[in-house]
């Protein structure tokens, strides 16, 4: 298949027209830019309905692609999409054994030290399941953020296996001190004040810090180091650079075949390496030669099946910043409690937000889970509705009965639960093939004059 390459995506093209009673919904790449969430449950129907055909309406609309992998065989998924977009050329196979590198650190470097530890605290965020921000996680951020510093300021390449080396040891430290003001420009008032900053914490307050201080701080980065500085992961991020997210604006699809489920560690690190960086590189990077978003900005969308996986902080500013930049995310998960899953209420206040903040196109199909039903119909509000109410007597002694009807208007739920348990197509052939599901989007009213609509989606025969 030839495709024919595209130079402009204007705001309002339609990417996808979506399947109702009522005729096609059109979805627009403005829409699609203020974030995609789909919600199924097990066997719904979910991968095969909304995840396949907008994940190939994307590819087919040119756009730059990073596809997440949570499962085995979701790299598979998405490459048989790719061939049916006519895409091959442009995928990159990010794996294990493969050839493709990405070195992150030299990109957050050129940005700063403060951008690497922000890094870290956002991978560190997903392989330990939790951000609580104690004393020990400050100072060992603190404790990095002077090392890179000091890398910088001595001129060196910052290389995550010489920090970690680094970490706790003294001469080392002194000798890069050494190394740093040989290099500061004498005349440099800033990185003089810095050196002199850095130079009082390493000789003074490390130095003097008790050894189980020195312990539990060093604790709180070697999670986050490890999977980076010793085997396959060493490799893929940590050696020479073939490509990087700024490909996806030239029109890149990158597929992270490092599967979570079955690399937990390697995979969750990976996949967020990738997705962190991805949203750095939206946010700031347009093409080459444009300081600003245009319809000449290829849009890039962030693809991720069992989103729970890939969750961080820093999902919800990019959800603020994504329209404007022509980045989308489209997120899928079994149900809302898997993403409330992670423990800490901050955690659990921040996917509140980003949840109402995805608010281009929400997609519920075929799910048994009440707590997602309830956040769905909150999204809709109530409608008030006329109840009639009967009663009825019989007394035996006379033989006689009497009744009576009140009317009274109740504001109700839109949709009853069995409409999300029993009520939606999950596939297959019970269902003719046919997967059904609810849409909402915010601001939009439908022809049913509603605001949800149900739409269908016919399983692809090149995806059984």
């Amino acid at each position: 298949m030839s495709v024919i390459p595209k130079t402009s995506w204007s705001r309002q093209d339609v990417v996808i027209e979506l399947n109702s009673l009522d005729g096609p919904i059109p979805i627009t790449l403005s829409s699609l830019c203020q974030g995609v969430s789909a919600f199924g449950g097990l066997g719904s129907g979910k991968t095969s309905g909304i995840g396949n055909h907008l994940a190939l309406a994307l590819m087919k609309q040119g756009y730059g692609i990073l596809g997440l992998c949570a499962k085995a065989d979701e790299a598979e998924r998405l490459l048989k999409l790719v061939k049916m977009a006519g895409r091959g050329k442009d995928v990159v196979r990010f794996r294990l054994g493969g050839d493709a590198r990405y070195n992150f650190l030299d990109s957050l470097a050129q940005k700063g030290a403060d951008a690497v530890v922000e890094a870290f605290d956002q991978i560190s965020q997903c392989i330990m399941g939790k951000i609580e921000r104690n004393e020990w996680v400050q100072a060992g951020e603190a404790h990095l953020r002077s090392l890179v510093k000091l890398f910088l300021l001595a001129g060196i390449r910052v290389d995550l296996s010489e920090i970690r080396i680094l970490c706790d040891d003294t001469k080392g430290q002194e000798a890069l001190i050494e190394q740093a003001q040989l290099r500061v420009n004498p005349e440099d008032g800033e990185n003089l004040h810095t050196l002199k900053l850095i130079k009082h914490y390493f000789l003074k307050e490390w130095a003097e810090k008790s050894e189980k201080t020195k312990t539990s701080i060093l604790m709180s980065l070697s999670a986050a180091m490890d999977p980076l500085t010793s085997g396959p992961l060493h490799t893929l991020f940590g050696t020479d650079t073939t490509v990087r997210p700024e490909d996806l604006r030239a029109g890149k699809i990158i597929i992270i075949e490092i599967p979570v489920l079955t690399n937990r560690s390697l995979g969750t690190t990976a996949n967020i390496v990738w997705k962190y960086m991805t949203q750095g590189v939206i946010d700031s990077f347009f093409g080459e030669g444009q300081a600003g978003p245009s319809d000449a900005t290829r849009p890039v969308a962030i693809i991720a099946d069992e989103y729970q996986y890939f969750m961080t902080t820093r999902d919800t500013r990019f959800a603020s910043t994504s329209r404007s930049n022509r980045g989308i995310q489209f997120y899928m998960s079994q149900n809302i409690n898997q993403l409330f899953s992670r423990p800490g209420a901050t955690v659990r206040d921040e996917i509140k937000t980003l949840l109402d903040c995805i608010q281009g196109l929400r997609v519920f199909h075929q799910n048994s889970c009440n707590d997602t039903y309830k956040w769905f119909m909150d999204r809709l509000g109530k409608v008030w509705t006329q109840k009639v109410n009967q009663t009825a007597n019989f007394d035996s002694a006379v033989g006689e009965g009497h009744g009576g009807a009140s009317v009274s208007m109740q504001h109700c739920d839109q949709l009853s639960p069995e409409d999300f348990q029993v009520g939606l197509a999950s596939g297959d052939a019970p269902y003719k093939y046919v997967v059904t599901g609810l849409i909402q989007q915010a601001g939009v009213r439908y022809k049913n004059g509603k605001l949800f609509a149900q739409v269908a989606f016919k399983q692809m025969e090149e995806m059984k």
